[in-house]
């Protein structure tokens, strides 16, 4: 490939990008939104943006589903229950940050990875 003709093809990927962003960005706020989740994963399936968000959000709500399950299981034993339950409110606390973080990003139109569990992929 010629010079002219990478520049042409970034150009073109760009304004596409660019394109994608802003006629998905309202929607794909709700990836961070628990369950919703999947609204914006099956609607815009074929959007670059929403798919790399709804991975972000899917993984993030996977793991605020387990601290909520572990912290049900532990808060039914006895007397030490709420302790062992501790850790999973420390890690809702983190999904609650992570959630606001994810939300700038997609405000920002910015692909931009959660920190530590951004690394992760489940979708494609």
């Amino acid at each position: 490939m010629t010079d002219e003709i990478k520049e042409e093809v970034v150009e073109n990927e760009t304004e596409n990008d660019s394109k994608d962003i802003s006629d998905n960005k309202g929607l794909t706020i709700l990836a961070y939104i628990g369950p919703l989740v999947f609204v914006p994963m099956f609607a815009r399936k074929n959007s670059k943006f929403a798919r790399f968000h709804s991975n972000q959000g899917l993984i993030l709500f996977i793991l605020e589903a387990a601290a909520y399950t572990l912290s049900l299981i532990f808060n039914v034993i006895p007397k030490i229950g709420w302790l062992l339950a501790l850790p999973c409110w420390a890690v809702s606390v983190f999904c609650l940050v992570l959630t606001i973080l994810g939300i700038i990003a997609v405000a920002k139109g910015q692909y931009k990875e959660l920190p530590i569990i951004g690394k992760y992929k489940i979708l494609k």
